[in-house]
């Protein structure tokens, strides 16, 4: 979906305290026609372009409620950040061909201070996701689904998001386990962090496609006589999110739909190609990767910003985020030292103490930034793969 937002006013509420702002967002959003049916296109492309004015405000969705003929049917819209929206007005609509495109305008009132770093953007790479039954694949010939999956999602987040600054698609197969995939091996917190090394970037995606399965659903009656031989086929999806700089699991969510398979039963398919994509399955994945890329911003855009410090000399450190992540020249971050150690029971631990020492940015790079001592003293005992935390 292709998106064009303009902020076209900006109102302080008297009555209200002075960290909530309303604003007015004239949105545009694109959706595919599937079937013919232009009500369930139209409201696809609102909604969608509903989430990305919300996430553009710096606010988050916790429901999406109807609406009907360009008004929400509730009297509030309630979103996290304790902020609402008051008004959403469906301005024009087209369609061309298979496409419907939309324009809404929506009044949004968020309060910007409940999230402080919601302005920036954190490095993420994405691992290729597996499929856990490699058999169900066989029907169509769709074996390298996950791949193509994968790497739409990626490139989906470097173009639409908000909240991220992809910036690599890892195209290999690497086990993991977690709370609902123990079947792909064991993906330890030390791996995590080492492959949040090697791609340079904070937050680690991975997945597995859990579900292939095609089967034909019951028909009774006079209802046979019309039916045609065509499957319904499940996907089924598992998100896995890691902080690549202390391995922990910050994210895991399951994604399903049910879809008719619309090619011959022994037709092999190529998932890369267009008429694949442009098919009711391949439809049906994208509004997956669109709930995922929401899910994504909402869950995260308001964690700490935090880089990696890759180089020291003096009272200066360089920092692996920069103008790509909405860094600027004299934002201020302080350190924090990381370090681990055995305990009595031969179990290493991880261990992080604060500096008091305060970094301010001075120069700024695409992917990196320079920082010194806010008193031009030297740092004290800080070390490459120490990290800092914007403050």
């Amino acid at each position: 979906m292709r998106l064009k937002m303009k902020k076209l006013l900006l109102l302080l509420l008297i009555c209200c305290s002075f960290t909530l702002h309303a604003e007015w967002y004239e949105v545009e959003g694109e959706a595919i026609i599937i079937d013919g049916d232009v009500d369930i296109a139209r409201e696809l492309a609102v909604r969608n372009a509903l989430k990305q004015a919300l996430l553009y405000a710096g606010a988050s969705v916790s429901s999406l409620q109807s609406f009907n003929g360009g008004r929400i049917l509730s009297d509030s819209f309630q979103i996290r950040m304790d902020g609402e929206v008051r008004d959403i007005r469906l301005k024009s609509e087209s369609i061309k061909l298979d496409k419907i495109r939309v324009q809404i305008v929506t009044d949004i009132v968020a309060d910007r201070n409940k999230c402080l770093s919601a302005g920036y953007q954190k490095s993420v790479s994405l691992l290729r996701f597996g499929i856990r039954h490699r058999e169900q694949a066989s029907y169509g010939g769709i074996y390298n689904i996950n791949e193509s999956f994968s790497r739409l999602l990626y490139q989906s987040l470097r173009k639409n998001s908000q909240t991220f600054d992809a910036r690599e698609f890892i195209n290999q197969n690497i086990g993991f386990s977690g709370s609902s995939l123990p079947l792909r091996g064991n993906l330890t917190g030390q791996e995590v962090k080492q492959i949040s090394k090697s791609a340079d970037s904070q937050y680690i995606i991975l997945g597995t496609i859990t579900d292939l399965s095609t089967f034909k659903p019951a028909v009774n009656g006079i209802a046979k006589i019309f039916a045609d031989d065509l499957p319904e086929r499940n996907f089924r999806l598992n998100i896995q999110v890691f902080d690549g700089f202390n391995g922990s699991l910050l994210f895991d969510r399951n994604y399903s739909k049910v879809t008719k398979w619309e090619f011959a039963k022994h037709r092999i398919v190529d998932t890369d190609t267009l008429k694949f994509w442009r098919s009711e399955f391949g439809q049906s994945l994208q509004l997956i990767i669109d709930d995922v890329l929401f899910d994504l911003d909402a869950s995260l855009q308001c964690k700490l910003v935090e880089a990696r410090v890759i180089a020291v000399d003096g009272n200066e450190v360089e920092i692996n985020i920069g103008r790509n992540n909405g860094l600027k020249l004299g934002d201020k971050f302080m350190i924090k030292h990381t370090g681990s150690y055995v305990d009595q029971f031969g179990i290493s631990r991880k261990k992080e103490t604060n500096s008091s020492s305060e970094v301010e940015v001075t120069k700024l790079y695409d992917q990196q930034a320079s920082l010194k001592t806010t008193d031009r003293q030297p740092t004290a005992n800080v070390q490459i793969d120490d990290l800092v935390i914007l403050n």
